[in-house]
């Protein structure tokens, strides 16, 4: 009988569990992704989709990893090296959100980094002017 009840635990509980860890893992990503206008944002909660995202995300015309977004899909499956990859990403990730570059290379503690995941997601953007207007000289 206990084993029953262990079986039906881990059936039913168990899924449970990742899909609410895959939410509140996705949900700032997602949120990042709604901001920067990058992406579909619904990649933020399938597995696969949400490293291109990350990469995506990464990836802006003023770092160095502009255009490197499949061999960063690449260094992100490699065991052990992904960890420090992923700290490099979220570095660009908060750079671009306007934060500090330190706030994406502390994600490599762990369980301090689903926090930063949010922290870095709620940070409100820099105001950015339109690339075609310039601004009005000062009489």
């Amino acid at each position: 009988m206990a084993r029953g009840v262990e079986l039906a635990l881990l059936l039913f509980l168990l899924p449970g569990v990742l899909a609410a860890v895959l939410i509140l893992a996705g949900y700032p990503i997602y949120v990042i992704a709604n901001k920067l206008e990058t992406g579909p944002s619904w990649f933020a909660f399938v597995p696969v989709l949400s490293v291109c995202l990350l990469a995506g995300l990464a990836s802006d015309s003023r770092n160095a990893l502009a255009g490197r977004g499949f061999l960063l899909q690449l260094v992100l499956t490699i065991p052990y090296l992904n960890l420090f990859a992923l700290a490099c990403v979220w570095a660009n990730i908060s750079v671009n959100t306007g934060r500090s570059a330190f706030w994406g290379f502390a994600t490599i503690v762990p369980g301090l980094n689903f926090v930063l995941y949010w922290v870095i997601a709620w940070r409100a953007l820099p105001r950015r002017e339109p690339a075609g207007e310039a601004l009005p000289a000062n009489p």
